[in-house]
């Protein structure tokens, strides 16, 4: 009896060890990006793209680019999701949206990954 007490033990410890990867790859892989809205031909865009590969942000933070002056999808995206910052008329790129906020222009969206990848490496 004693046998089939530590057999049982020993699978119910293997399932909650295998629950408890599971629910932290879920947690890990649907974590929040950041949302980087920019145009191909844009200046300041470029500008940003040049932060994020001198200081090596894509290293510390999760950016999803997504191009808005040859996709209308991303285009529409970009629209609602300025939309749910209040951002209806002089909307533009460089767009950074995150957790529910939204930073546009250049200086914004460089001092938003200047914080967001400070906090990162610092805490």
């Amino acid at each position: 009896m004693k046998k089939v007490h530590k057999t049982i033990l020993i699978f119910f410890v293997v399932v909650a060890l295998i629950l408890f990867l599971l629910s932290f790859l879920y947690i890990k892989r649907n974590r929040e990006s950041i949302i980087f809205y920019y145009g191909d031909t844009c200046p300041h865009c470029k500008m940003v793209e040049n932060y994020i590969r001198d200081n090596n942000i894509d290293s510390i933070l999760e950016i999803k680019r997504k191009e808005v002056y040859r996709s209308q999808a991303n285009a529409i995206e970009l629209q609602s999701r300025a939309k749910e910052c209040n951002i209806e008329s002089d909307l533009g790129v460089p767009f950074i949206y995150y957790q529910g906020k939204c930073y546009m222009g250049k200086d914004e969206c460089i001092e938003f990954l200047k914080n967001a990848a400070g906090l990162i490496k610092n805490g």
